[in-house]
């Protein structure tokens, strides 16, 4: 179901609005996520050895919201689309896990509502809630 992926220091794994289909578990080594403009780029996450990302393109269908590069020598585990399906209708608790981890990503997220909104893929009643709004993503992630 998925692949390891070897990383050397500096090496770009995604770069911001990038299409990926894969969902990263790190599992040596750590990933840092860049936001970038034309004027800046910031990190704004760093995900170490146990930690998870990319749940957020694969979810919504879009394009990466950061640039993630290693930081050292670093090993991912990768899971395309449909290994990222199977663990989570198996064991539903992980959806709701995946939920709460992305709604703590709150500066990620208010990045791609803006995305989303210029997408028209978001409106103003999905932010009232984006906890309920992505639960309702992740059923039709799944119905499909």
């Amino acid at each position: 179901m998925g692949c390891r992926k070897h990383l050397q220091d500096g090496e770009i794994l995604i770069r911001q609005g990038e299409r990926t289909n894969y969902f990263c578990i790190v599992l040596q080594g750590q990933v840092d996520a860049f936001y970038e403009n034309d004027k800046i780029s910031r990190k704004i996450f760093a995900f170490n050895k146990g930690q998870y990302f990319g749940e957020l393109p694969l979810i919504l269908e879009i394009p990466s919201p950061t640039t993630m590069q290693a930081v050292g020598e670093t090993l991912l585990f990768l899971l395309d689309r449909q290994g990222f399906q199977h663990p989570i209708t198996t064991y539903p608790a992980l959806a709701e896990e995946f939920t709460q981890a992305l709604a703590q990503r709150q500066e990620e997220l208010g990045e791609c509502q803006q995305k989303l909104r210029e997408m028209g893929i978001l409106d103003s009643e999905d932010l009232k809630n984006p906890v309920s709004w992505l639960r309702q993503r992740l059923k039709s992630f799944f119905a499909t």
